[in-house]
Order: C-alpha cells, then structure tokens, then sequence
C-alpha cells in the first residue's frame, strides 16, 4: 500500500471512530449528587428552568459552533493573572467547561482529559497543544477554587491553565462554543463536551463523554497541526512533518509511536522509481548504440 492510500485509509478510519463512538458515548449525562453535565446556555437561554434539558438540541447547538472564531475574552486564571484568549493563540487549544461544585462527571472528565493531554504531549511534544479549563459557575468558580480543583486532579502539566470568568464572559463564551447547560436541581445539566480550536481560534471539533477514546481527540490535533504554518524549507521543518505523519495510535497499549514502516514504503517507493527510470535510461542509451533509434 503506497503512503497516500495508508494515510486516506488511516483518516477514514479515525472519521469512523468519531462517528460510531462520538453518538454512542454522547451528549448528556446527569449528576445525582450535585454535579450534572447537559444544559442549555447560560444567560442567554429563553427557556423556563422547568423544563427537562433537551439533548438532542444540545448536540444540534454544538455541532452548529464548529467554524466559529472565538472572541479574545478575557479571563483569570488559578494564580489570579489575567488571561486574554488569544494570548494562547498560535497553537491549537483544547477548551474544557466545568463546575468546580461538580462531584462525579466534570473531575472524572477533567481526570480523563489529563491522560489523553498527555498522550498527546508524549506523541507531539509538549509545546504542541494548550488546554484550558472554564469553571462556568461563574460565583462559585472563582481563581481559588479552580486551583483547588486542579491540585485535587493532581494536574501540573504544561500549558494548561484553569481559569475563571464574569457571568457575561461565560455567556459569550459558552454560546460561542454551543455549551449548553442550565442550573436543576442537582447543581447543573450540561452538555460533557471538549472543544478543539485550531491555533487562530477556529472551533474544529467537538468530542463528547467522560471517558472517551484518546484518538477522538488526538487525531484532531494531529489534523491541525500538520495544516499548520512552519518552515517547510529547514530539516527540522521536514522531519516535523514526517513525525505527524507517520505517528499512529496503538490501541494495545493506548498510546502514540512513530510508525517506522511509513517511511520504509516511502523508501522503497523511491527506490523502486529510481531502478526503472536507470532501467529506462540505459535501455535507451543501448538503442541509441545499436542504431535503433534516431
């Protein structure tokens, strides 16, 4: 199989994947003990509290952000510093909404989110990707609690902040990303999702479910960053480029490598070319010898 068919055949395969573990492991998941992931969005929902939050629309709302730009809020992160969206700019951004009151879903999520940030830093190196952690509770989430969160997490890795927001920035924010949740009983319904926004903060993809399958978000990141923009014209911009490519996942053991045997085909490929255009030249070079051509 030639390197452009393994690679097609390798992105349909991780297209699959989305679409047959993104529905089953999907949109909504309720918390009976003070913590619930669903939702419809902040402020800006019309809708009476009453009424049982709507999954189906929730998923409509955030597959409708995907190609959204998202605005240069401003928030404040777990060491009281302020941070301005587009200052993680430049790299791809991984965007986690969460409430720190949550007992079950959002710090499994966030537990969860860590392993695969971290096959992903393992694969791509760590300045790769950046991941940012929203506490939508915008009273309660405040600086203090978003870095108790964190610590209980046990989460120190690099580029990753967690930060808090004013009511108005979570609601702008969550609508850009098609975050819907909404306060019940139980704390809040909302929608488990983990946005990818590419390094010019495009939405990408959304991933939905608390344990989901590290490709349905790595391979997002892999997509981004082999379209992005580096020196092509240097050997480290090159072996770059063959890195992405040729790095795969390995379900037996969960994690990234790079696949040697890419580069063998391209090798052999190369060499194979090279035989028959030296076969090609010498036969004609033979003809012309023997007066067979003109």
């Amino acid at each position: 199989m030639s390197l452009v068919s393994k690679t097609r055949v390798c992105s349909l395969a991780a297209v699959l994947i989305v679409l047959f573990f993104g529905g089953a492991d999907l949109v909504y998941a309720q918390h009976s003990d003070h913590s619930s992931t669903q939702g419809s969005h902040t402020a800006v929902s019309a809708e009476p509290a009453a009424i049982e939050f709507n999954a189906e629309r929730a998923f409509q709302v955030s597959q409708q952000a995907i190609g959204t730009k998202l605005s240069n809020h401003l928030f404040i992160d777990s060491t009281g510093e302020a941070v301005r969206f587009n200052d993680l700019l430049g790299r791809p951004v991984v965007i986690s909404m969460i409430y720190t009151s949550c007992h079950h879903i959002c710090p499994t999520l966030t537990s969860h989110l860590a392993n695969v940030a971290d096959v992903g830093r393992d694969a791509f190196g760590d300045e790769a990707f950046s991941v940012l952690t929203v506490g939508f509770d915008a009273p309660v989430d405040t600086p203090q609690q978003m870095a108790m969160f964190a610590a209980q997490r046990g989460i120190q890795q690099p580029h990753w902040r967690f930060v808090s927001a004013d009511d108005e920035t979570i609601a702008a924010l969550s609508n850009e990303l098609g975050f819907l949740f909404e306060a019940s009983p139980r704390g809040f319904d909302h929608i488990t999702q983990t946005t990818v926004v590419d390094g010019g903060g495009t939405i990408r993809n959304q991933v939905y479910g608390v344990n989901f399958d590290a490709p349905l978000l790595i391979e997002p990141l892999k997509h981004i960053l082999r379209g992005e923009v580096f020196k092509r014209d240097t050997v480290e911009g090159w072996w770059r480029d063959i890195k992405l490519l040729c790095t795969v996942y390995d379900p037996t053991t969960g994690r990234y490598h790079f696949d040697y045997s890419l580069i063998v085909l391209v090798i052999m490929g190369f060499t194979s070319l090279l035989v028959v255009a030296i076969f090609i030249v010498r036969t004609w070079r033979s003809s012309r010898r023997l007066g067979l051509t003109s």
